[in-house]
Order: C-alpha cells, then sequence, then structure tokens
C-alpha cells in the first residue's frame, strides 16, 4: 500500500464577513451586540493558527487484491481569536480559544469476484474545547453534519441530531447551526454488482449521528454520552443504481428510514411503518440522490 504523511507545522487562516447595504449592517450589528448566545459567532472575523497531521493508507488501486482498504487519521490544534468588531459579541472579545480535531476515515473493498463488491466504511469525528472557554467558540465549518448522497442517504443533510432531538425542534441555537456537532460516528455497508459492462446496481445500509460536547437547554439529549449514544443512531436503506464511465461514475441513490433515533427509547425502529405504497409515506420518507462519484 501507498502511505503518505502530510504535516503543517504551522497554518493560518482569516475569516471575515461583509454585510450589506448600510442600513441593514446597522441593523444586523446591533442585533449581534444584545447577543449572549453567540448563535451569531459564525459571522465574527477570526484568526486561526496551529499545526496539523494526517497520514494516508491506500491499497485501492492494486489490482488482484480480494481486499482493498483504505484509511485515513488526521489531528489538528487550531488556537482561535475573535477580532474587535460590529459583528463580534462583546463577550468575545478578549477570549483566547484553543480547539482539537481528531478525524478518522476507514473503508474496506471486498471483491467477492469480478462482478460482486461488498464495501464498507466506518468514520468517526471530533472537534473538542482543549480550554473551558472554548466550548461555544466553533464556527459552523468547523462542525459535523450527517446526512446527504454521501452520508446517511434516507435523510437530508442537517435533518437528524444532535442526538435524539426531533427535527422540529426550534430552540435559538439548533435553528441557526441546523443539526451539527462536535462529535460524528457514521457507518455505511454497501454491496455492489456490476450487471452489464457499465451498470451497477446496489444495496446499502447507513447509520449514524452527530453530537454536541455539552448539553444545550432546551433540547434534551443532544450532548454525547456512552450510555446511550449507540441508541440515538439514525439508520437508513436503499437501492440504487449507477452509469460507470472509465474514471467517472453516476448514480441515483433512493433510501428511506429505519430508525429515527429522535422517536421514543424502544419505538425508535420503524419498520413497521414502512407503507410503500403510500403516497403521503412516500413524500415524508423517501428520499432520492443524484450524485457523482460513489459514495465512499
Amino acid at each position: 500500500p501507498t502511505i503518505t504523511h502530510t504535516l503543517n507545522v504551522l497554518e493560518a487562516s482569516y475569516r471575515f464577513t461583509t454585510v450589506g447595504p448600510k442600513s441593514f449592517q446597522d441593523d444586523f450589528e446591533n442585533l449581534v451586540q444584545t447577543d449572549s448566545s453567540l448563535q451569531y459567532i459564525n459571522f465574527a472575523p477570526e484568526v486561526t493558527f496551529g499545526p496539523n497531521y494526517a497520514v494516508v493508507l491506500d491499497n485501492r488501486f492494486r489490482i488482484g487484491l480480494h481486499r482493498q482498504t483504505y484509511f485515513r487519521y488526521s489531528a489538528e490544534v487550531k488556537g482561535a481569536y475573535f477580532l474587535p468588531s460590529g459583528l463580534t459579541p462583546e463577550n468575545l472579545h478578549t477570549r483566547n480559544n484553543l480547539l482539537g480535531f481528531i478525524e478518522t476515515d476507514t473503508r474496506q473493498y471486498f471483491n467477492l469476484n469480478k462482478k460482486q463488491v461488498l464495501a464498507g466504511k466506518l468514520l468517526f469525528n471530533a472537534a473538542v474545547p482543549l480550554t473551558q472557554n472554548s466550548a461555544n467558540a466553533f464556527s459552523l465549518n468547523d462542525l459535523y453534519v450527517v446526512g446527504g448522497a454521501n452520508s446517511v442517504r434516507a435523510f437530508a443533510p442537517r435533518q437528524i441530531g444532535p442526538g435524539s432531538v426531533a427535527p422540529n425542534v426550534e430552540t435559538n441555537i439548533l435553528a441557526i447551526t441546523n443539526h451539527v456537532g462536535n462529535f460524528l460516528l457514521e457507518s455505511a455497508v454497501e454491496f455492489r454488482y456490476r450487471w452489464a459492462p457499465r451498470w451497477e446496481w446496489a444495496g446499502f445500509v447507513d447509520a449514524g449521528n452527530v453530537w454536541t460536547v455539552q448539553p444545550i437547554e432546551g433540547a434534551p439529549g443532544a450532548d454525547f454520552q456512552l450510555n446511550r449514544f449507540y441508541k440515538e443512531l439514525a439508520v437508513g436503506t436503499g437501492l440504487g443504481i449507477r452509469y460507470v464511465f472509465s474514471y467517472l461514475v453516476i448514480r441515483l441513490d433512493t433510501a428511506m428510514p429505519i430508525r429515527k433515533p429522535w422517536f421514543p427509547e424502544g419505538n425508535r425502529w420503524v419498520f413497521d411503518e414502512i407503507r410503500l405504497g403510500s403516497k403521503s409515506w412516500r413524500k415524508e420518507n423517501l428520499i432520492v440522490s443524484f450524485s457523482v462519484g460513489y459514495p465512499f
């Protein structure tokens, strides 16, 4: 296999937001300055800096292997400083933050024969505060979401999580962050069958969710807890069809949920609710995804 190491001793970035016209800018800045929930933190100008490291092991392109592997591990420590401005809440002006990130991506491919492949993946990502006052200092770009064509395909992006929070919860924080979390756990198993020279069909099962570091007021079950996180995984299953070019795959996947983590514990598996013949059920539950490339 090829093993690639990447070390950036220092990586720095500067993020800022422009707001206009002037009349709206004044009103918006007044709103930001009087807000204490930090729900507008993503608009504050921020300087980040720190080292990061990644290692990738990959033997997917070796021909003739029964089992192929892709593994990626990355770690980053990032200092973050919010600059004073009209878009920076007062409680952020003197705050220095230290954030840590760990991400793992493991994929296995079993070539059963020339036409059949069994593929699986497991992701675990964590974005954690390294100092006490850094817990609410993450921008939206630093946090994780599940759902969509390359994730848990039975759910739309930002439809599920964090934890057992229902999709229709409308606290101020969740309304802004759209169901993001500090921790992500995601897995999938997919069977692929090449039934014609350029055509494949696939059957798959996906699972995953996100969780926050700290509890969220008004949204119980959002934070990560070892004694219940495994009970809060969303699960979906479905079928897909793919057209395979030499270096490009076009796919169409249709998926449905079979486990909804926001339902009461003990009632989260929803096999008994499946009504494929019901138009209203299909509209509410079937997710059709059109994408380019394999999901993993």
